[in-house]
């Protein structure tokens, strides 16, 4: 299977100039490329490897020269959409089976306006037919535009995964993952103003899944 997404913004910023008057501020031109593909090499559907490939333009000034090239979403509002999720990451993109799903080291694909190259790989395996299924997959990720004080590496993820479907449509699931922060968050600017680089984040949980019609 393949699939993916483009996405273009393309627009202008107005701010107001004194009473009612508008002006624009600033040019709008950026875009996004999505390209995810999978490969079933065994019976079941569980039996897959799938690579999930992003990259998003970004800004090395904001709006200081009249234009931004970055993407913008509706994240940029504070709206929980456009979240990233079909990709398998947990730490360092956000996923899609957690409360709170803004929790990622990038949440948002526009990666603060300095643009991304990242992907995922990941490996599953049915080791009882459609019943326990065992998933391990790596993530990494770049920044476009190096942070001041910082560099372009985002971090690299090692992750897993183990589920078991004791009845149709239910699912009991042990997630866990690790992330190695890289040179990125060794910017004050990205670190809320600290000169403290933050410690590689991590997760533990239990998922427990039940659709039912």
């Amino acid at each position: 299977m393949m699939t993916g997404f483009v996405n273009y913004n393309l627009g202008s910023v107005d701010t107001l100039v004194e009473g009612d008057l508008y002006a624009q501020r600033a040019t709008v031109g950026g875009f996004a490329l999505n390209l995810k593909s999978g490969y079933r090499y065994g019976k079941t559907k569980g039996d897959v490897i799938t690579t999930d490939l992003i990259y998003s333009t970004g800004d090395n000034n904001g709006i200081r020269d009249n234009n931004f090239s970055g993407v913008m979403t509706g994240n940029n509002w504070g709206a929980p959409v456009s979240v990233w999720i079909s990709h398998g990451s947990y730490v360092l993109f956000p996923h899609g089976n957690v409360v709170n799903r803004f929790v990622a080291a990038v949440n948002d694909i526009s990666n603060l306006g300095y643009g991304l190259t990242g992907g995922t790989l990941n490996w599953h395996y049915d080791i009882s037919p459609n019943k326990l299924n065992f998933k391990m997959g790596t993530a990494a990720a770049l920044s476009n535009v190096a942070t001041r004080g910082g560099g372009n590496l985002l971090g690299v993820e090692a992750n897993g995964r183990i589920s078991w479907t004791p009845k149709v449509y239910m699912n009991l699931e042990l997630h866990a993952a690790y992330m190695w922060l890289g040179d990125f968050y060794d910017s004050p600017r990205v670190n809320g103003g600290s000169n403290v680089r933050p410690s590689n984040p991590w997760t533990v949980f239990v998922g427990y899944k039940w659709l039912m019609f």
